[in-house]
This record gives structure tokens, C-alpha cells and sequence, in this order.
């Protein structure tokens, strides 16, 4: 009388036929959402800056001359006070990164 044998497929351990790792899987969810997430707030500031260039567009269009000097003007005036503000920062950067590598020392504002 013949036993009948139990062979194991070999196949079943290949690794392309094996189920996913769970927590591979969550990570990768979790990093798919992260990315989704990021790609919906850059889509909602590209769309709000899109919307600001047509408004200043159509507010150029229907502006007359002296109108487009004053629009050049506020443009301009924005423009220096964000270089104005950044410059500002930067300057305290750099004062911390001295006052860092010096070391403590005595106060300076005492010494005036």
C-alpha cells in the first residue's frame, strides 16, 4: 500500500510570493499619506498665489497711467520691505553667531 507523501512547494517560499510585511505595508501607507498631505497644501498655495497674480493682472488692465505709477510704486515699496525684513534677520543671525562664538562674557550693553 502507498503512503502519501506531504512535498512541500518550493514556490511558497520565494519571496515575490510572500506576503508583505504588515508593518512595511503601514509604513508605506504612512508615508504615502505624508505625501499626499504635503502635495494638497502645495497645490492650495500655488492656487492662492495664482489667484493673486490674475487679481494684480486685471487690476493692471483696467488701471490708467498714473494709476499703473502708483500700482509700481506699491510693488516697489512691498518689494524693499521684504528685502528690508530679510536683511533685518539676517543681521540678528549673525549678531547671535557672534555673540555665540565669543563666548559669555561681560554684558555689552552695560559698558555704554
Amino acid at each position: 500500500m502507498a503512503r502519501p507523501t506531504a512535498t512541500l512547494d518550493d514556490r511558497l517560499f520565494l519571496s515575490t510570493l510572500q506576503a508583505p510585511e504588515p508593518a512595511g505595508l503601514r509604513q508605506r501607507v504612512a508615508e504615502m499619506e505624508r505625501l499626499f498631505a504635503a502635495a494638497q497644501e502645495e497645490i492650495a498655495l500655488l492656487t492662492h498665489e495664482r489667484d493673486e497674480v490674475v487679481a494684480a493682472l486685471k487690476k493692471w488692465a483696467k488701471a490708467d497711467p498714473l494709476e499703473r505709477l502708483e500700482l509700481r510704486i506699491e510693488a516697489t515699496t512691498r518689494t524693499l520691505r521684504a528685502e528690508l525684513n530679510a536683511l533685518r534677520a539676517e543681521n540678528r543671525r549673525l549678531k547671535r553667531e557672534i555673540l555665540d562664538a565669543h563666548g559669555p562674557g561681560p554684558d555689552r550693553r552695560l559698558r555704554a
